[in-house]
């Protein structure tokens, strides 16, 4: 039997193959009032044939055939992905590596796990990517120092796994003896799938024949007798230094013949009793350039429309200040009050409570500006804390009025490193959100969120 993950809109639901029509094991779940996660059923031998075939016979018509295609997901969520190195003696020798006598094993991060036909992505920064097919074992429960003789009750079962490896940097970082992470975890480095197949319907994982083709052709043969390190081996070395959880997975090494993937390729792992995982190669989408005054045109009638289905003064202000977050380069920061007698009062910081911080009238280029209802360049890094510090050199933040009596201020901050990120058509769209909002939070009085405190 083969188990599976799939789409169904934005769930993840679980399937298997009944011969070769597969079938929503989630909806046989389901109709059984079963809850637990997928770990728990890894970790209480669900997948095992004595209790799934039993489940199946009681079930079965509530697991209907699935139409279509099948939008593969990673068949499991593993906390952690390890990968043994150099566990084929030729795959070592052609990179011009040592066979080693202990253990080598290394991390990918959980970012780079994808699925069975979903595209590798490699950054335009990286001047080779190779393919490195090979057997992926699925931990089924927990366990720490794990005895080689018991090794086997802590298998689920076997996947497909492509370990994509950026070489240049891996070579690098292997001459500076730095460890492999980065070369190893791009997003998308980990292809996993599309089945995975349970312990028992394997009964020797150590004579399985790997093949990998690149747009067809072979690339890469060995078989699983060749390994340098068995699999008892491998969990009870790398139980010594890590907590094995259900779910989790081991890469088992790469047979010789890994070599260069490129934009347009295609590639698949094919695994004896387990099946096909193929994944096309596709470069990284570079952003489009920023267009900044195109950004402000689209986002104006957008605030426009927020502010006029507020329901109040204080929704009107979270709805706005949180369009203005969506630009690149600044961001809301802060909400300040015009007293009676001129000076600034420090409002809620992003909705959160903090200390009343008065700033005096006149002080600085702000303290002026503020009174006369101007937008300003401002710095608010000083070293008198009962001031706010202004700045037009350092054009890190604008302070925008936004009560067209000046009963209050909006304080946007732009990034500092940014210094062409601010200029006049800038101050216009802040100034005619300003007029927006503060004509509506007029007739509501201050916002609701100020009067909380």
């Amino acid at each position: 039997m083969k188990f599976f993950a799939f789409r169904q809109g934005d769930r993840r639901r679980l399937g298997y193959f009944d011969g070769s029509a597969p079938r929503d094991l989630s909806s046989a779940l389901d109709a059984a009032g079963v809850v637990e996660s997928e770990h728990d059923l890894l970790r209480n031998d669900f997948f095992r044939p004595q209790r799934i075939t039993a489940f199946l016979k009681r079930f079965k018509r509530f697991a209907p055939k699935i139409d279509g295609e099948i939008v593969y997901l990673p068949p499991v969520l593993p906390n952690k992905v390890l990968a043994v190195g150099r566990n084929f003696a030729e795959h070592a020798r052609e990179l011009g590596n040592p066979v080693e006598e202990e253990l080598l094993f290394f991390a990918k991060l959980t970012e780079s796990i994808s699925a069975h036909g979903a595209p590798i992505v490699v950054p335009r920064h990286l001047d080779r990517v190779d393919h490195e097919a090979e057997l992926a074992i699925i931990i089924s429960r927990d366990g720490k120092d794990i005895a080689p003789a018991k090794a086997f009750s802590h298998v689920a079962g076997y996947t497909c796994l492509v370990d994509v490896t950026a070489r240049e940097e891996q070579g690098a970082d292997k001459a500076r003896k730095r460890p492999w992470t980065r070369s190893k975890s791009y997003d998308s480095f980990c292809p996993i799938g599309p089945v995975w197949v349970p312990m028992d319907d394997i009964t020797n994982p150590q004579s399985l024949q790997i093949v990998c083709r690149v747009n067809g052709e072979v690339k890469q043969s060995g078989n699983t007798a060749d390994w340098v390190h068995s699999i008892p081996k491998m969990i009870s070395y790398i139980s010594r230094h890590t907590t094995l959880r259900a779910g989790d997975v081991i890469a088992t090494g790469t047979p010789p013949g890994v070599g260069p993937l490129k934009p347009g390729d295609a590639v698949e792992v094919e695994i004896d009793k387990i099946g096909i995982l193929k994944n096309p190669v596709v470069w990284k989408e570079e952003p489009a350039p920023y267009d900044k005054q195109t950004a402000l045109a689209e986002l104006f009638p957008r605030i426009e429309a927020a502010i006029a289905t507020s329901r109040d003064g204080g929704e009107a202000f979270e709805r706005t200040i949180a369009l203005i977050d969506t630009l690149q380069h600044c961001h809301w920061s802060g909400i300040y009050r015009v007293e009676p007698d001129g000076s600034l009062q420090l409002g809620p910081f992003r909705g959160k409570a903090t200390e009343h911080v008065k700033i005096a009238p006149g002080k600085g280029i702000c303290g002026r500006a503020i009174v006369n209802k101007e937008s300003v360049l401002v710095d608010d890094v000083t070293k008198d804390p009962a001031y706010l510090a202004c700045s037009i050199e350092t054009r890190s933040e604008i302070v925008v009025p936004i009560f067209s009596a000046g009963m209050a201020v909006a304080e946007i901050d732009i990034d500092s490193d940014q210094p062409a990120a601010f200029d006049r058509r800038d101050r216009e769209f802040f100034e005619s959100v300003a007029k927006l909002l503060g004509d509506y939070l007029e007739k509501t009085h201050l916002p609701r969120m100020w009067d909380d405190r």
